[in-house]
């Protein structure tokens, strides 16, 4: 880094953001035209993209902005070794940045909070993560998401007494503040997206009810908030609701054999539309440029925009407009 940008910059990611210049050289981060260039870089260490953080002390055009053809990467995978077993997931480049420079080991998303591609559950399996994403809504249903594909992570809330994210705890209530959010990180005991929908309704009716249980003890407590509760109970009912409707009362109108059904619903869904070898498809109920959609024996579950559970009648009707679902079965079954 040089030039007086370039000290206006290290002032600040060093003194607002917290930063160690070890950190900040680590990342790769640059100046770029006035803008902090943030290096995107894949598992080897190639740079994919970069990406750009507008200027604090300038209000002038989107906040952040991508190279062109970027698509959402996992910050920080290169640094990823097999001896690091334990990682931090926080929402953005900066805040991981700055988690390292405090001793701890953090990736995230591109993308945001929004955003976490399946996959990348593999990639982290076997290691204890923690989720710590910002403590507004967004961060809140990020994190209960990330924990919907990765059941045995943890989830640590933001005391927002300090800020709305990890660089704001550290900054505003040193890094004991935030250790002791760390150490309170708990698993909800996700029911996962792949079980049976009997099961997984069932346990995310068991789920509202821890959540409930945590907000009363939140209201209790003078210094505490409910903040996190209502945002989560906010998005396990939204699940609950998918759920239920995804069971289709309307189906059982049908005088069929249940084996027949079965039989259907067991057609490989990898013979109507193109499969990975890793068992990911893209989602042919919306559009998207990444693989979202895991293929099982006898289903697929969209971990993208849907957010459901579909099997092979459903594809089936879906590729073929207009097929009744008696006739969907049959075809399945010839």
């Amino acid at each position: 880094m040089h030039t007086t940008d370039t000290n206006k910059w290290i002032s600040w990611l060093t003194g607002e953001r917290g930063m160690s210049m070890e950190a900040i050289r680590e990342a790769g981060l640059a100046v770029s035209k006035g803008q902090l260039a943030i290096p995107i870089r894949d598992a080897s260490g190639t740079v994919l993209f970069k990406k750009y953080r507008r200027a604090p002390w300038n209000d002038i055009g989107p906040k952040y902005r991508y190279d062109k053809g970027s698509s959402a990467a996992l910050f920080g995978l290169e640094l990823l070794t097999p001896d690091v077993n334990k990682v931090i997931l926080c929402e953005g480049e900066l805040d991981a940045v700055a988690l390292r420079s405090h001793g701890y080991f953090a990736l995230s998303s591109t993308g945001g909070a929004g955003t976490f591609m399946p996959e990348w559950a593999g990639t982290l399996a076997g290691r204890s993560v923690t989720i710590l994403y910002d403590g507004d809504r967004a961060g809140v249903e990020g994190a209960m998401r990330v924990h919907d594909l990765m059941p045995m992570s943890a989830i640590a809330w933001i005391p927002v007494q300090f800020g709305k994210d990890a660089t704001d705890v550290l900054v505003s209530g040193g890094k004991e503040a935030l250790e002791k959010a760390i150490q309170t990180a708990r698993v909800y005991s996700f029911p996962g997206a792949t079980e049976d929908t009997k099961k997984r309704i069932v346990k995310l009716q068991k789920l509202v009810t821890v959540l409930n249980e945590e907000r009363a003890e939140k209201l209790r407590d003078p210094v505490g908030t409910p903040l996190h509760q209502d945002f989560a109970l906010s998005w396990v009912l939204a699940q609950l609701e998918a759920e239920k409707k995804s069971m289709r009362p309307v189906r059982k109108a049908y005088a069929f054999e249940g084996t027949e059904i079965e039989n259907a619903k067991m057609y490989p869904i990898r013979d109507l539309i193109k499969v990975s070898p890793h068992g990911f498809a893209l989602c042919p109920f919306h559009t998207e440029k990444t693989a979202s959609f895991k293929v099982y024996k006898d289903h697929g579950y969209c971990h993208g925009t849907c957010g459901k559970r579909y099997d092979a009648i459903d594809i089936y009707q879906l590729l073929n407009p207009g097929t009744r679902f008696e006739d969907a079965v049959k075809a399945l079954t010839r």
